[in-house]
Order: C-alpha cells, then sequence, then structure tokens
C-alpha cells in the first residue's frame, strides 16, 4: 500500500508506534494531542509529504476530524497484533493550513525543530513551549514556517 507513495518520490512520518497508557490518557485527555505535536513537527522538519497511521477501527474518527486522513486499503491483521487494524494517510501540505488554524499547539518554530531533529541532536536540552510562540508568528506573517 505503500509503494506508490515512495515510487513517485514522497516520504511519510509513521507515528503509529505512539501509544498512551489507557489510564494517563483517561487521566490526561490532551495526551494524544501532545503525543501527536511531535509528529506535526515531524512531518514539519522532514518535509514529509504523507503522515499514515495505522490505527484500530474506533480510532480512526479521531485521525479523520483531527487530520482529514483517508483510508488506505482494507481493514486486517498486523504481524502479532490480535486486533484488526486500518491504515489511513494525511497530506501533510493539504492540512498543514487547516490543522494549524483549528489546533494552534500543532504549530512550532523552526529552531524547536532543528533542536530536536536536527542530525547529532544527542544531548537535547529543554525546549520551551513554542507553540503560541509559533500561532503568533503565523498570525504576523502566514507564510512563515
Amino acid at each position: 500500500m505503500l509503494d506508490p507513495i515512495l515510487d513517485e518520490g514522497h516520504s511519510y512520518i509513521d507515528p503509529s508506534r505512539f501509544t498512551a497508557d489507557r489510564d494517563a490518557s483517561l487521566a490526561f485527555p490532551a495526551l494524544p494531542y501532545l503525543t501527536l505535536r511531535i509528529v506535526a513537527m515531524a512531518c514539519e522538519h522532514f518535509v514529509a509529504r504523507y503522515c499514515i497511521s495505522a490505527v484500530r477501527p474506533e480510532h480512526a474518527a479521531f485521525y479523520k476530524r483531527i487530520f482529514g486522513s483517508h483510508q488506505l486499503g482494507t481493514e486486517r491483521n498486523f504481524a502479532e497484533l490480535q486486533f484488526a487494524m486500518r491504515l489511513y494517510a494525511a497530506e501533510v501540505p493539504m492540512i498543514r493550513n487547516r490543522v494549524a488554524d483549528r489546533y494552534p499547539f500543532f504549530m512550532s518554530t523552526s529552531g524547536e525543530r532543528e533542536r530536536l531533529f536536527a542530525d547529532g541532536a544527542t544531548n537535547i536540552d529543554p525546549i520551551a513551549p513554542t507553540a503560541r510562540l509559533a500561532h503568533r508568528l503565523r498570525l504576523l506573517d502566514p507564510d512563515n514556517n
């Protein structure tokens, strides 16, 4: 299912391995959003064309609503998992502005992304929250990435 994306020379980020503990998610409902902020940052930093997610069918509505993801292929079991999954993809250039407008906390500055993802970034200093700053900068310059 992903070969056509790669054959066209596109790249993708796959955050499907990020999971939140059920009890922690109940205690901190924003946890899935905070986890996906790092994914949004990676998509920007690595200029990924797609963000893909292999998710349980009951989680699909979240990815459709938040990212406008669409289903690729059919529902199936993967590897050793004992439950069915669906593969979804969101085209980052098509959703970036809509997601940033609706969920400004997904935004980040280029400096913050560089500190997290730059080659050789093994000792990461604490990073000040920049979503608010990135949102303000975007309001001043909508083309600012």
